[in-house]
């Protein structure tokens, strides 16, 4: 059952909060995510990460899945296939967009934004682990212009406000890697409660800079 999305208790919680979550099939080109792909979720098996299948990494699997359906009016998945958390958690994960997840973690600073999630294209177009990815801040996908900061806070606020916020012509950096999200959505998480839980996106096609 989808639940009604809950809202951030504290606006000025820092709009940084959103993260940018990627995933996609490696084909050539603009490595755009095959149309067809609902037809071969039969087929999305893969390897799984066992990260992935821990308590809490099944709980947010199944938040990234209800909140994409309930603020974007559309299914990442055929309900069909999510007749248990482990194999919706092992259906994200092998899913050929690219999906990413954040939320605000406490650290020796202060708040800071970390990534919680990453599903297997995303892990592997960056040439990342799940344990190194989900151990960058999710700031460091923006260069550390001023100018280029304060844009992405800005798309972090108006999503958190506003809810789904579509992405294209977005310049974004990953393990060194530049890249331009060219059809993407960004929304809000909530928890099994309605809270808010974070952001994520989800990258529905992409290119590397000079490709």
């Amino acid at each position: 059952m989808v639940r009604p999305m809950g809202q951030a208790s504290n606006l000025d919680v820092g709009v940084d909060i959103a993260f940018i979550g990627l995933n996609l099939p490696k084909e050539s080109g603009s490595r755009r995510c095959r149309s067809g792909w609902v037809s071969k979720c039969s087929r999305m098996e893969g390897t799984t990460d066992e990260r992935i299948l821990s308590t809490d990494k099944l709980k947010l699997a199944r938040s990234i899945l209800e909140s994409y359906s309930f603020s974007c009016r559309e299914e990442l998945l055929p309900p069909e296939y999510l007749t248990s958390d482990r194999q919706a958690a092992e259906m994200l994960f092998n899913h050929p967009y690219i999906i990413m997840a954040h939320d605000r973690c406490e650290s020796e600073s202060g708040y800071e934004n970390s990534f919680t999630y990453a599903n297997k294209t995303t892990l592997e177009s960056f040439d990342l682990t799940f344990d190194e990815f989900v151990r960058l801040l999710s700031s460091t996908t923006t260069t550390a212009d001023e100018n280029a900061q304060a844009e992405r806070n800005q798309i972090l606020r108006k999503t958190m406000l506003l809810g789904p916020t579509q992405l294209s012509n977005e310049p974004r950096q990953i393990n060194g890697k530049d890249f331009l999200i060219e059809d993407g959505t960004l929304f809000n998480l909530a928890d099994s409660k309605g809270i808010y839980a974070g952001q994520c996106v989800v990258i529905r096609s992409f290119s590397f800079a000079g490709s």
